[in-house]
């Protein structure tokens, strides 16, 4: 009789909370894996029950990788949702078809396993049992597709995206751009009743304009973000079913010590870099000093600490010189490099057509006698332009068509190197470049004569040889 009773307050206890049931799936599914429980796999599960049961529509949910937000919210969470409700209608999502099908097998091994059966009534129907999508016999089911997958006639009461996009896409303008597009145009009309029906977002950042960024913009979303290492002090209410508490972080802990200790994390921000880890551990795309290029790599340079003479001066140039582009500004960097220091001599900045354009770069090499340049855009006096005639007016290393993120990426000495600026006071254009640089890549247009930093691969190429 204790025994059966046991059972019976055990079975009771997960289907009232959500966290337990998620902790009993993640053991039926990995026999042979220790569960780490830890406060905030509770908070998410909290946060989730909150939208099965109407309190929240829209919920957002970052996380760093390997911390179960697959588990709870693509797996553990339709399971229980069909369980209290076998007719609900869930749609989930995921960047690739591959990983939305495992997830779904996952989910069905739950909602078969004998435990499950004994809490719950809901059955599988005989009916329709593919592998991205099976029904109850209640005529519920979940629907497993990628980011632009057909959802023509197909409607659910709770959509969950889980990892929108992969990481390696996530600087790509175009992917994010598709993935954005396609939530608006296809996703978020598919909602069975768009006063009640909810979407949950659940992933880690990549980009400042990832899906994250691009539905907050758009109307108000309840965030739950959890950073592997605390920026500030944090207090949490986890609101479960059984009871609310209170859990505290302090700054500079890490999110679950016990798998990911602090030693950890510095190594995986080492390895990662800095604008990624702030953005897939840090959930803050967009990190504080700047991601891929750095306030902290600047510093001023009085007068009297400028070097005599150079080991070589090289040009950055960004022009404007389509016909589209008249109205915008280019611009050209003179840098001084001392061994590993990179001094900024002057900043050009100036509306110009080509002929005035195709002037102002022979005077600019003549005045800082600079040996090498680099082109970004169109290039100057290219065979095409009959007044060029097919002859280049200075020894120019065009860079390759690319992004600016790309082209960041690509430098190899990124940290080893010194730049230095002119004083603010007199300094002109070139003192406010270390004020630019927080958050780049940040805006999600760019019209032609902004700063850019030097291009690495220039520098690297340019012959040694003294500049008075």
């Amino acid at each position: 009789m204790d025994e059966t009773f046991t059972v019976a307050r055990y079975d009771a206890l997960l289907r009232a909370d959500f966290a337990g049931f998620a902790h009993r799936g993640f053991c039926e599914l990995n026999p042979r894996a220790e569960f780490a429980m830890n406060w905030h796999f509770e908070a998410i599960a909290a946060k989730l029950a909150a939208v099965y049961r109407g309190r929240v529509g829209r919920l957002i949910i970052n996380v760093p990788p390997r911390h179960l937000k697959s588990h709870l919210a693509s797996i553990a969470f339709p399971a229980w949702c069909l369980g209290h409700d076998p007719s609900t209608q869930i749609l989930c999502v995921s960047y690739a078809q591959d990983l939305a099908d495992k997830l779904a097998r996952d989910c069905r091994h739950i909602i078969t396993s004998d435990w499950y059966q004994r809490l719950f009534p809901t059955r599988l129907s005989a009916q329709r049992q593919a592998v991205a999508e099976f029904e109850t016999t209640a005529q519920g089911c979940r629907l497993a597709t990628s980011v632009g997958g057909v959802l023509t006639g197909r409607g659910a009461d709770i959509i969950i995206i889980d990892d929108p996009l992969k990481p390696e896409e996530a600087l790509s303008q175009a992917q994010r751009q598709a993935a954005n597009e396609w939530f608006d145009h296809t996703l978020y009309s598919r909602l069975n009743d768009k006063r009640k029906g909810a979407i949950i977002l659940i992933m880690h950042r990549l980009h400042e304009d990832d899906l994250v960024g691009h539905v907050l913009a758009q109307e108000p979303w309840e965030v739950a973000r959890f950073p592997a290492i605390a920026e500030d002090d944090e207090t949490h209410i986890i609101e479960a079913r059984l009871e609310s508490r209170c859990v505290t972080r302090q700054r500079g802990e890490a999110l679950h010590p016990e798998r990911e200790p602090q030693e950890m994390l510095e190594q995986i921000r080492r390895t990662l870099g800095e604008y990624n880890f702030a953005g897939q551990y840090q959930q803050a795309p967009s990190p504080q000093g700047g991601g891929m290029v750095k306030a902290a790599w600047f510093r001023r340079y009085a007068p009297n600490e400028r070097p005599e003479e150079f080991d070589r001066v090289v040009q950055s140039w960004d022009t404007a010189n389509k016909a589209s582009e008249l109205s915008d500004f280019s611009v050209c960097t003179s840098w001084g490099i001392k061994g590993k220091d990179l001094y900024l001599l002057h900043v050009l900045r100036r509306r110009m057509e080509y002929p005035e354009l195709k002037r102002a770069v022979c005077e600019q090499m003549r005045g800082f006698r600079c040996e090498r340049r680099a082109d970004r855009g169109q290039g100057l006096g290219h065979p095409a332009d009959p007044g060029a005639g097919g002859r280049r007016p200075a020894p120019c290393h065009p860079l390759p068509a690319a992004s600016r993120q790309d082209h960041a990426h690509a430098c190899p000495d990124r940290d080893d190197r010194e730049r230095l600026c002119p004083p603010p006071q007199g300094g002109g254009l070139a003192s406010r470049i270390p004020a630019r640089t927080d958050g780049f890549p940040k805006a999600q247009a760019r019209r032609p004569g902004r700063f850019d930093r030097p291009n690495a691969r220039l520098v690297q190429a340019g012959r040694q040889r003294p500049h008075h």
